[in-house]
C-alpha cells in the first residue's frame, strides 16, 4: 500500500520523486540533504527550472516521449540539477511510468547523487592522459613492488 511505499522511500538515501498524470505529487526527505529545498519547495519548483542548461534539450525529449508514447517505460538518464546554494549535482536518474488501470500514468524516479563518482572518472581521465603522453616510462607497483602498470 502507499503507506508501505513511503515508508520505504522516506528511508532511502537517494532521492525519490512520484509523478502522477506527469505532475509531481511526492519527493521523499532525501531532497533536503542532497539539493537544500525542503520538499514541499521541491515540488512547487518546474523540474525545467533546475535543470542544468547543458542538459535541458536532453531532459525536454525524454519528458516529451514519456508524454507522447503513454506507455510502460523503464530507462536511465544522467543529468544535473541546481542546489538551492546554485551549484549544480550530477545525478544518475533511474525513471519507470506505470500506467494504471484507471488509464493514469504513475512515473517513479530514483535519483542518485553521483557527483563524486563523475568527479573522479574526469580524474582518472586526466591522469591517464597525462600518463599516455608523458614521454618517461612510468612503472605502477603494488605495495609489494610487483609491477602492475608499466610504460
Amino acid at each position: 500500500s502507499e503507506a508501505k511505499h513511503r515508508m520505504l522511500t522516506d528511508l532511502s538515501g537517494d532521492m525519490i520523486v512520484m509523478h502522477r498524470n506527469f505532475e509531481k505529487y511526492y519527493v521523499n526527505p532525501a531532497v533536503e540533504k542532497t539539493l537544500g529545498y525542503s520538499q514541499e519547495e521541491f515540488l512547487k519548483l518546474g523540474l525545467l527550472e533546475i535543470i542544468h542548461p547543458d542538459d535541458k534539450n536532453a531532459v525536454e525529449k525524454n519528458i516529451h516521449n514519456d508524454r507522447k508514447e503513454c506507455h510502460e517505460k523503464n530507462y536511465n538518464s544522467d543529468f544535473r540539477l541546481k542546489h538551492k546554494e546554485g551549484f549544480y549535482i550530477d545525478f544518475a536518474a533511474h525513471i519507470i511510468v506505470h500506467e494504471t488501470k484507471a488509464n493514469n500514468f504513475i512515473t517513479i524516479i530514483n535519483l542518485r547523487n553521483t557527483t563524486q563518482k563523475v568527479k573522479t572518472e574526469r580524474e582518472i581521465r586526466k591522469l591517464s592522459t597525462a600518463v599516455n603522453q608523458s614521454p618517461a616510462t612510468i612503472v605502477i607497483t603494488d605495495i609489494n613492488g610487483i609491477i602492475e602498470i608499466g610504460r
